[in-house]
C-alpha cells in the first residue's frame, strides 16, 4: 500500500492528482489543507472516497502520519507575492524546510512541483520571483543530496483543469465563466506562453513516482505557445458568447529568467483546445446548469 501525502490539497493540481491516485486501490492519499480558511468545495469527490484522508493542519509542524511519497505543491499566488515579497519568500522557504525535515524523519520520497507563472509579472518582479524559486529548488536538492532523500523537481507554467477552487485565479477558467455570463474579458498582458493541462501534469507526476528517472529537474512544456487573446477568442467562439476582449497592454514575450535549467523537458501530448473544450463542458455542468 502506497501512502501518499499531498500538500495544498485544495489547489487545482492537488485535487486532479489526488483523484487519479485514489482510483488505484494500492494507494491511500492524505491531503493537507494548509489554510483552514480555504474553500474545500472542490474536494467533494475526494471526500466520498475511503482511500482519501483530509488532514487539517492547525500546526503545520505536526503531520500525524508517515508517508511513502510526498508531493509538495508550490503554487504561485500572484496576489500574496505582490502584497508582501518578504513574507512570500519566508513562507516559501519555511514550508520547504518543514517538508524536507518531514521527509528525512519519515523516509518519504519527495516530488516538489513548482509553478513558474512569470508571464504574469513585471520585469523587476520576475527577477525577484526567479531568485526565490531558484533558491527554493537549490535548497531542496542540496538538502536531499546531503541527507540521502529521493527527490525530484517538476516545473510547469499556467495550469488549468477541472476541480479548481472557485476563488482560484486562473485565466482559462475565469475566461470561460465570464464568457458564459457574456461579460467583458480583461487581458492585462497579452503575451505568448506555455499552458499546462492538469491531467498531463498528473500523468508525469505518476510516472516519476512509480518509475526511475535519472533526471532531477523535469520541465513540462506545451507543444506550442498560445497568447491569452488567442485562447479567449477560441472560448468566445466555442460558447457563442457576446463577450468582448479588452486588452490593457500588448507586450513582447518575456524570456524565462529562472536560473536553474531543467535536466529534461517533456512535451504535453494533448491538444490545448481539446482540453479547453473539456473545461468548458465541466464549468457549464457545475456552474451554469
Amino acid at each position: 500500500m502506497n501512502r501518499i501525502l499531498i500538500t495544498d490539497i485544495t489547489s487545482c493540481l492537488a485535487v486532479n492528482l489526488a483523484l487519479e491516485l485514489v482510483n488505484d486501490d494500492i494507494n491511500v492519499v492524505y491531503g493537507v489543507q494548509n489554510d483552514l480558511n480555504s474553500d474545500i468545495s472542490n474536494l467533494y469527490l475526494l471526500l466520498k472516497n475511503p482511500r482519501f484522508n483530509l488532514i487539517q493542519c492547525i500546526d503545520k509542524n505536526k503531520i500525524p502520519i508517515n508517508s511513502d511519497y510526498v508531493i509538495k505543491i508550490n503554487s504561485f499566488s500572484k496576489n500574496s507575492f505582490l502584497q508582501n515579497k518578504v513574507n512570500f519568500a519566508f513562507n516559501s522557504f519555511s514550508d520547504t524546510q518543514f517538508i524536507l525535515d518531514y521527509c528525512q524523519k519519515s523516509g518519504s520520497k519527495l516530488i516538489s512541483v513548482f509553478e513558474l507563472n512569470e508571464d504574469t509579472l513585471q520585469d523587476n518582479d520576475i527577477n525577484i520571483y526567479s531568485k526565490i524559486t531558484d533558491l527554493n529548488i537549490n535548497l531542496t536538492l542540496e538538502y536531499c543530496k546531503n541527507n540521502k532523500i529521493y527527490a525530484k523537481i517538476i516545473t510547469y507554467s499556467n495550469l488549468f483543469g477541472k476541480y479548481f477552487n472557485y476563488n482560484e485565479n486562473n485565466f482559462i477558467s475565469d475566461t470561460i465563466k465570464l464568457a458564459f455570463m457574456n461579460k467583458n474579458i480583461p487581458i492585462k498582458d497579452d503575451i505568448s506562453a506555455n499552458w499546462t493541462f492538469a491531467s498531463d501534469l498528473t500523468n508525469v507526476i505518476k510516472n516519476i513516482m512509480f518509475n526511475y528517472f535519472d533526471e532531477n529537474i523535469i520541465a513540462i512544456n506545451s507543444k506550442e505557445n498560445y497568447s491569452k487573446s488567442d485562447i479567449a477568442n477560441y472560448i468566445i467562439k466555442t460558447i457563442n458568447s457576446s463577450s468582448q476582449i479588452i486588452v490593457e497592454n500588448k507586450q513582447i514575450p518575456k524570456s524565462n529568467s529562472i536560473l536553474i535549467k531543467p535536466d529534461i523537458k517533456l512535451e504535453s501530448e494533448s491538444d490545448l483546445y481539446s482540453n479547453i473544450n473539456e473545461i468548458i463542458n465541466y464549468i457549464k455542468l457545475v456552474f451554469f446548469t
